[in-house]
């Protein structure tokens, strides 16, 4: 049994799960494979490459879309119906599909990033599944949109079934239809089943904290008898053990052999998912004709200007300038040194302020020479190779402080100069730290914020709970040590996204060939922190 339909917290505020739990997880259970599935995101493809690597176990990368009818949004006061579709990649090309269509489902951003079923039809090498009792089998016109996806990708479509129970308030088991539907669908059109258990979170025992989770998602007191819940406890990484006593008491109307199957088949589509995340060359874009004569002239200037007839011995500054050069180009990091300055000479000429120099670029002769930095590192006793050396292989850092009112001014001559398609904002990943957590577990739980703001402000860490007399005596009771225990839970968990305020990419492949992308607010921003 391998899990292929996890939520981790990248599914912001539903997930609970991190991303080095659901692996461990997947290890204790001796499968050799883990998928998660987020919410239209893939952000935590990094962090999954680098954790199953460290386990020995395959990743498998992977997103639940939502998708809809039409990418109209509907009429006024009408609410609109939203499905889900989850998606592997069988390769990297899935990978880059996958990431292809979620910057068009950013595109069409109404709530929620959204593919139209016409859209969901055009993914490259990937596995398809039909989700959870939210998904494609509760779409009124489910027969017709099964009959679709079988027929468009034949052996990599398949039926999810899970069991568990799931009342959305109507009295009625959404999960049961779902898995009738599935079976029926399988008999008639041939697509294989396949069992999944929409964890949102990794434990059993975890179910209360996620609870408390979606309490804080949706802004609601845990007295509120209308929050949103799941009601149930099963959302969670299963033995296979597990699995088969869950389908056998929750599903009796499913036949054991297709259960059985359907568990084998999540091995099948393992065997079909194989993603191997490619080593990825910098290639920086040229903006002059001739790079090295490009160089060799600034450098040039600034020696006039800053070295000849200012320095009382030239010898020195000679020797260090020969060997800054020999570095910088055996390294190939010419046009880097071009980029930046030709950015820093720009903003000067707008009458951007501009920072002298920070960090260890200010012990680089050439920085100071291209006036980059404006700070002599001989005089001050500043170390090249503090900045640069010949064994570093990765590109140089030059912090650059530009004036903050500014700074879009900045960005906006970047993206005019490299292209739209190749420039982007970063993401930024806010996480719950032991002070916000506190606040909104308190918060969920009605404690007044009066008191919340007083005993928040206390909170350096954990410890301060054992340790701080007002946070000491809240902890004593049974109430408030029970919002603490629930605190120390979601700490770390991902709270929300946001915009990087001053990083910025610039890439030498149209962005959405290698990433995802997103618009917030005025910004576009890759997913990636």
């Amino acid at each position: 049994m391998i899990h292929l339909h996890n939520h981790s917290h990248y599914s912001v505020l539903d997930g609970l799960g991190k991303v080095e739990e659901i692996v461990a997880k997947a290890k204790e259970l001796k499968a050799p494979a883990v998928a998660i599935t987020d919410h239209a995101n893939i952000t935590c493809m990094p962090e999954l490459f680098k954790e199953c690597e460290a386990a020995g176990i395959k990743p498998v990368i992977g997103c639940e879309f939502y998708v809809v009818d039409t990418a109209e949004k509907p009429p006024k006061g009408q609410r609109e119906s939203r499905y889900h579709l989850t998606v592997l990649a069988k390769s990297w090309k899935g990978v880059q599909s996958i990431m292809a269509q979620l910057s068009v489902a950013n595109g069409q951003f109404y709530f929620r990033p959204r593919l139209t079923f016409r859209q969901a039809m055009d993914f490259e090498d990937c596995i398809i599944m039909s989700a959870c009792s939210a998904g494609a089998l509760s779409h009124t016109d489910y027969d017709s949109l099964t009959h679709i996806f079988s027929s468009t990708y034949g052996q990599d479509f398949y039926l999810e079934i899970m069991p568990h129970a799931v009342d959305f308030g109507d009295g009625q088991d959404a999960q049961k239809v779902t898995n009738e539907r599935a079976l029926e669908m399988s008999q008639k059109y041939g697509s294989k089943l396949v069992a999944t258990n929409d964890a949102h979170y990794v434990n059993q025992a975890d179910a209360y904290t996620h609870e408390i989770l979606l309490a804080i998602q949706t802004g609601k007191k845990w007295s509120d008898p209308k929050r949103w819940k799941w009601d149930t406890d099963e959302l969670f990484m299963r033995s296979i053990a597990e699995m088969i006593s869950a389908f056998k008491t929750n599903t009796p109307y499913l036949p054991d052999s297709q259960v059985i199957e359907a568990i084998k088949n999540t091995a099948e589509i393992i065997d079909k998912c194989d993603v191997k995340m490619p080593d990825f060359e910098v290639h920086l874009p040229s903006i002059y004709p001739n790079d090295d004569e490009a160089f060799s002239k600034f450098l040039s200037e600034g020696w006039t200007n800053k070295i000849v007839g200012k320095v009382p011995d030239i010898t020195p500054y000679q020797e260090r300038l020969t060997y800054e050069i020999q570095v910088i180009k055996s390294l190939d990091f010419v046009r880097y040194f071009l980029m930046v300055d030709d950015i820093i000479r720009t903003a000067r000429a707008k009458g951007i302020m501009v920072g002298p120099a920070r960090g260890s670029a200010a012990g680089s002769l050439v920085c100071y020479l291209m006036d980059i930095t404006q700070v002599d590192p001989l005089k001050h006793g500043l170390f090249f190779e503090r900045f640069l050396n010949p064994e570093r292989i990765d590109l140089p850092d030059i912090d650059t402080d530009f004036q903050d009112d500014r700074r879009h001014e900045v960005f906006e001559y970047i993206r005019d100069k490299y292209g739209a398609d190749f420039t982007a904002n970063i993401n930024t990943v806010g996480q719950l730290t032991m002070n916000s957590a506190f606040r909104d577990v308190a918060r969920t739980f009605e404690v007044n914020n009066l008191k919340i703001n007083m005993l928040s402000k206390q909170i350096e860490d954990d410890d301060s709970f054992e340790t701080v007399p007002e946070l000491v005596k809240f902890a004593s009771t049974k109430h408030g040590r029970a919002i603490v225990e629930q605190a120390k839970k979601l700490k770390g968990t991902v709270r929300q996204q946001g915009v990087h305020a001053c990083g910025y990419i610039v890439s030498s492949h149209p962005l959405n060939e290698v990433s995802v992308l997103e618009k917030r607010k005025d910004a576009t921003v890759v997913n990636w922190d």
